[in-house]
């Protein structure tokens, strides 16, 4: 296979701004379980990336029937790859992420399985509820659990946690419903349940703002529970950055992926930069 075709895979596999969006979730939780050896940092960015390979193969894997006949996505590399060779990429990818949960402790190594269970459902439910945009968010939700639990190797005992948690299950959601729309016709035309396809434009763009003032309210919740002023500061700005998602919004956006994409990133980044802030600099107990 040509290098350049690799590189545009890899590339849809691996959108940087999605990659940063979770792995700032996931630092959150580690950071929340500190102190921390770099070896179980390295261990647990290798085993988001290889889960997240994972889980996007899969779905091009079982998407894929859907995903030829779908004009908008028809020059998409990963197209042109054989069935066969996905699965083997998807079982590699699962190889490694149980690995690197090995080498961090059991607990980690004993819920890569349930993960993996999520990656294969979550594109399956598509084609029989309209709900599943909070299968998406949920997987992205245990992003701080996962980074906690890869950590300190036990289940987290932090209310904040569970709450940031359901902030980024809502929050995730609903951008999915977002990304949807410009694929409704589509996912009308063939049967598959997604919020636009299901409810049209307004509506769902209307269900997704809903979900991202929930989405707000758990963040704030977060906050709170950290008992840190600079952990709110970085709430109110990430709360800000969701919000502009909903301006200007047109069915027909092709850009409306990237520009989710970034505004969620730089919501994450804001709660990142805010929880390590206040754990090396200012000290504040977020326990």
């Amino acid at each position: 296979m040509e290098s350049s075709k690799i590189i545009r895979i890899l590339s849809e596999l691996f959108v940087p701004e999605l990659l940063v969006f979770n792995l700032s979730f996931i630092y959150v939780g580690m950071l929340f379980a500190w102190p921390v050896s770099l070896r179980s940092a390295v261990l647990i960015t290798i085993a988001f990336l290889s889960a997240r390979g994972a889980a996007l193969v899969m779905n091009r894997y079982i998407g894929r029937d859907f995903d030829l006949q779908n004009k908008k996505k028809a020059n998409m590399a990963s197209l042109t790859v054989p069935r066969n060779v996905l699965m083997a990429v998807f079982i590699g990818f699962c190889a490694v992420f149980i690995s690197s949960a090995w080498l961090l402790n059991t607990l980690s190594l004993l819920l890569a399985p349930l993960l993996i269970a999520l990656f294969i459902l979550d594109p399956l439910l598509k084609r029989h509820t309209s709900h599943r945009h909070y299968s998406v968010g949920l997987v992205e939700g245990f992003d701080p659990m996962a980074g906690y639990i890869g950590a300190a190797g036990v289940i987290p005992a932090l209310p904040s946690l569970y709450l940031l948690m359901l902030g980024i299950m809502f929050l995730g959601g609903g951008s999915d419903v977002l990304y949807t729309i410009k694929h409704a016709e589509f996912d009308r035309a063939h049967g598959l349940k997604t919020y636009p396809a299901k409810y049209g434009f307004k509506k769902a763009a209307k269900l997704s703002s809903y979900s991202h003032a929930i989405s707000s309210l758990f963040i704030f919740l977060f906050a709170a529970a950290s008992n840190s002023y600079v952990i709110l500061l970085g709430a109110v700005v990430a709360v800000y950055l969701i919000s502009r998602q909903h301006i200007n919004l047109m069915p027909e956006d092709e850009g409306i992926m990237r520009r989710y994409a970034l505004l969620n990133t730089a919501a994450a980044l804001s709660v990142l930069a805010s929880a390590a802030v206040s754990i090396f600099i200012f000290n504040i107990a977020i326990f």
